[in-house]
């Protein structure tokens, strides 16, 4: 599989659905850097695919926006992390609540 070639230094997972978790796996398992541009391999993979994950060495990062946006806002440090963040909140910025969105929005 091309995303765990021993040439590929970076794999972008961008396929939509249960289909970009092989791909995911592969690249994670091989130790890649592993851009996120969807949930899907978390979703789909959950626990096995984050234990892939730490067991290859990758690094994961996340790239579609709220993603990155959550990223972005946590300490540098990762193993601070439990202790210095009690909560994240995560508007819906589409997707499948477009109609509660608009509501929100208009103060409805």
């Amino acid at each position: 599989m091309i995303a765990s070639h021993e040439l590929v230094d970076t794999v972008m997972a961008a396929i939509v659905g249960a289909a970009g978790l092989a791909p995911c796996m592969a690249a994670a398992k091989a130790g890649k850097r592993l851009l996120l541009a969807n949930k899907e391999a978390l979703v789909v993979g959950g626990d096995v695919f984050m234990a892939a994950v730490r067991a290859g060495g990758a690094q994961l990062l996340p790239i579609d926006s709220e993603h990155s946006a959550i990223f972005q806002s946590l300490p540098e440090d990762s193993a601070t992390w439990l202790q210095r963040v009690e909560k994240i909140i995560l508007t819906a910025s589409g997707g499948p609540f477009p109609a509660r969105v608009r509501r929100t929005a208009c103060g409805t």
